[in-house]
Parts: structure tokens; C-alpha cells; sequence
């Protein structure tokens, strides 16, 4: 697993932007108004907009980047959680995808919401490997995905958690094949719904590490 967050960050970190026509100023911040969406949990839960950040590349080829907010639920060392957060895109990283910025983090815990320290959603690239990172309880936790299949693609939303401590040593990787810190997550659509937080993990066709 270790190699495998080390390609993403080496990609994230070697690839430039070469956008022409995109940037903050692009941003449509009325998407962020009105009430949040009624929910079990109590969390802010924005309308995310599905056409903010337009982003022209080389050859006049014009991609719009959507906000990605999601809900995660989760178990671990006797605490079960669900966290939400919003990530909005602030500038282009032309075909990589979007940088974007998390301004709403919340985690629920036996009926009770609280904010999210450290909040961070990285798009994953040009295939699209995302992970969301953030921090309570004195950890912090990294959601990323145990199975990339044909292409380095994943085939599934974030379904794993590594978990580190507060200096960022690491306690649990429970994203290998074994998937020992198993987590589920479902985007919030630009009509204010979502899929069930229910566990339909499989590993991904082409996974030759995990068996498939």
C-alpha cells in the first residue's frame, strides 16, 4: 500500500498545470447559500453544484470540475463515526482534475457534531484516485481505496481508512488487500441526495495484488 499512496503523491506532486483560462475567480459562491439539507445526523449539508469551476485547456477544450462533498462512515477502536465534508474546486489542474479546498468538516459520534480538524479531499489525479484526509479524537485518519484495478483506476468510492497518530506515524494501514479499517462513503449529488451508507465493496477487475 505504501507504494501505492507514494505513485499518487509523486503524480500529484510532478505533474504541472498547464490550464489557460481558470482560477479562483471563477468560483460561484452562491452555490454555497441557503438552508442545509435536512439529515439524520445533523450535519451542514450543502446543494453542491455540479458545474462551479470551467476550466479551458490547450485546444479550446473547456471541462467543468464539480464540488465534491461526501459522507463517510466508519469503525474504529470502538468509536463509530460519520463524517461529512465539502470540498470545493478553487483552480485547474488541466486533465489531472481539480485542486479543491474543504470548507465544511463535521464528524458525528453518538448523536453528537462536532468539527473536523485538518480537513483535505485530493481529486486523485487524472484517474481519479481520490482520498479524503482529516483529524479528531488526536488522529488522524486517511480514507483512500484497497483495490485499483485495470489502468491504476479504482472501480469504487474511498472504502478504507489508514490511520495514523497525531505526529503522522502510522498506526493502522487498513487499506491493503485485507482491508482491515474498512469505511463507506457516498458522494452528495447536486439534488441533495445520497446513496445509503451501506457496504458494497468488491475488489476491482484487473487487481492482480488483491486476487483478482
Amino acid at each position: 500500500m505504501a507504494m501505492r499512496w507514494t505513485a499518487r503523491l509523486l503524480l500529484a506532486v510532478l505533474t504541472p498545470c498547464f490550464a489557460a483560462a481558470c482560477g479562483d475567480d471563477d468560483v460561484d459562491a452562491d452555490a454555497d447559500g441557503g438552508e442545509p439539507i435536512p439529515n439524520e445526523w445533523g450535519f451542514d449539508i450543502r446543494y453542491p453544484d455540479d458545474d462551479r469551476l470551467p476550466c479551458t485547456e490547450p485546444g479550446e477544450i473547456t471541462t467543468e470540475w464539480p464540488d465534491a462533498d461526501w459522507i463517510c462512515s466508519f469503525s474504529y477502536d470502538g468509536v463509530d463515526a460519520v463524517v461529512y465534508v465539502q470540498a470545493t474546486p478553487v483552480r485547474c489542474e488541466d486533465f489531472m482534475g481539480p485542486v479543491l479546498e474543504t470548507r465544511v468538516g463535521q464528524v458525528w459520534v453518538d448523536g453528537v457534531v462536532s468539527p473536523l480538524g485538518d480537513t483535505a479531499y485530493d481529486w486523485g489525479g487524472n484517474h481519479h484516485n481520490d482520498s479524503l484526509e482529516f483529524a479528531f479524537g488526536g488522529r488522524r485518519y486517511l480514507a483512500y481505496h484497497s483495490s485499483i484495478g485495470f489502468g491504476w483506476r479504482a472501480c469504487h468510492p474511498m472504502d478504507c481508512l489508514q490511520v495514523s497518530d497525531a505526529t503522522g506515524t502510522m498506526l493502522e494501514d487498513g487499506c491493503t488487500c485485507d482491508r482491515t479499517v474498512p469505511a463507506v462513503c457516498v458522494q452528495v449529488r447536486s439534488d441533495g441526495t445520497w446513496d445509503e451508507l451501506v457496504d458494497t465493496f468488491a475488489v476491482c477487475p484487473g487487481d492482480s495484488t488483491c486476487g483478482a
